[in-house]
């Protein structure tokens, strides 16, 4: 719970869906498992339109992560920075904020990951 955006309904969903970290080795595994990872469609040699996430995901783990990635925009200034950067490259539009905030969902889980690795609490980095 020392993620910003993070809190215990989040931690207490990702501990259950993991089994306690034990089910998926990395956060790339349990993005794809809730339906947060972005996948191309190819065919052959070309890539045919955009990315796209899977339906089929965990759909309640998935709302409540999109709640966490919206607070932790609004709360944590580094993220917000790097949603506001994210919008303005894709252009600012409708589609844009839902591609952006599913990167912020999946940073999300790269922290939440992080932290179980290390053992230890969420430490956020300053830069001069």
């Amino acid at each position: 719970m020392s993620i910003p955006g993070i809190g215990i309904i989040n931690a207490i969903t990702t501990i259950v869906n993991t089994q306690n970290f034990t089910a998926f080795s990395n956060a790339r595994q349990y993005a794809c498992y809730i339906g947060i990872a972005p996948f191309e469609h190819t065919s052959g040699t070309s890539i045919n339109g955009r990315t796209h996430v899977s339906k089929f995901g965990n759909k309640q783990a998935k709302a409540e992560l999109t709640q966490a990635a919206r607070s932790a925009v609004m709360h944590d200034s580094g993220i917000k920075s790097y949603f506001q950067r994210k919008y303005n490259e894709k252009g600012a539009t409708r589609d844009a904020y839902g591609i952006v905030l599913n990167a912020v969902k999946f940073k999300l889980l790269l922290r939440i990951f992080a932290v179980i690795k290390r053992g230890s609490q969420y430490v956020k980095l300053t830069y001069a």
